[in-house]
């Protein structure tokens, strides 16, 4: 994975730094976290080979550079914000 990392970093597209680890799960996924981590399951890494990893690895990195998981947690926020709000709002009424 590292080199695949590595291979994408070097094209000069990615602009932030992130730390790749491959997770004990047995399902085919991956996910960007916080603090630019991405996490590759291991039955990704045994069911794909380099090609399709690194279309996994350069699509999670795309969350990253476009910040989608804090545009997504933003959104939470406000939502979870709206219902407490409201549900304050109508309670004892």
């Amino acid at each position: 994975m590292q080199s695949i990392y590595q291979t994408i970093k070097d094209t000069g597209y990615v602009t932030r730094d992130y730390k790749v680890y491959v997770c004990p799960d047995e399902f085919l996924n991956a996910s960007i976290r916080f603090g630019g981590i991405i996490c590759v399951n291991k039955c990704t890494l045994e069911l794909l080979d380099d090609q399709k990893l690194a279309a996994v690895l350069a699509h999670e990195i795309t969350h990253g550079e476009e910040r989608h998981n804090l545009k997504d947690t933003k959104n939470m926020g406000l939502s979870m914000a709206m219902n407490i709000y409201l549900s304050d709002a109508s309670y004892g009424q």
